[in-house]
């Protein structure tokens, strides 16, 4: 069956965002990032400030879940108590993460859905990573990040959202066995990955 649903993990600062719209421009198709933080807000009533947070980065409550539940399947829950925030998020953004695939050809930036679709045979996932330079001068120029312990602060992101991608899904976040494509935007560029990736699909 023909890739028709796009998914664009990537290291913090390394411009996943931007090949993923540039890709959904070139193919004419929806693209979903903060857009799909605006559906998932209107129906859980989740402000989007707080949905960019917990929605892909582990947080404290997530780690003391983690160190407290009990194993199932590839899930972890806490034992004998309401389900947690961070749980509540991820089973909101996993059902619209469905109903978005369902709906048509689209890019999806980040949030697992690479692991949420794994069963669809029509998703092509794609893993964009960068070298520090190129990602430190992206944080500067784009996140508006300060300089003093730049590095550190980039690493610190890239490791919550891991943390969060491998609670909640039965794979390795930047692992390429998980990926049918892995980039690296320093060496190629925006423009190029985006090029790559859609002479893939409309190859297929």
């Amino acid at each position: 069956m023909q890739k028709k649903i796009i998914t664009i993990s990537r290291q913090f600062a390394c411009g996943g965002k931007e090949i993923g719209k540039l890709v959904a421009k070139k193919l004419n198709i929806d693209f979903y990032d903060k857009e799909l933080l605006a559906i998932v807000a209107k129906k859980s009533g989740y402000a989007i400030e707080f949905l960019e947070e917990t929605g892909e980065y582990v947080n404290a409550s997530l780690l003391f879940n983690v160190a407290t539940s009990a194993m199932v399947g590839h899930r972890q829950f806490v034992q004998n108590h309401e389900m947690p925030l961070s749980d509540k998020v991820y089973v909101a953004q996993h059902n619209i993460i469905k109903e978005l695939a369902e709906k048509g050809p689209c890019v999806i930036i980040g949030r697992g859905a690479d692991s949420i679709l794994k069963d669809r045979d029509d998703v092509f996932n794609v893993f964009i990573c960068a070298d520090m330079d190129f990602r430190k001068e992206r944080a500067l120029k784009y996140h508006k990040m300060e300089e003093k312990n730049l590095e550190k602060e980039i690493l610190k992101r890239d490791k919550k959202r891991a943390a969060h991608y491998n609670h909640y899904s039965d794979g390795t976040w930047g692992d390429a066995r998980n990926y049918h494509l892995t980039l690296n935007s320093s060496v190629f560029g925006i423009e190029k990955c985006a090029d790559i990736i859609c002479n893939l699909i409309q190859d297929m």
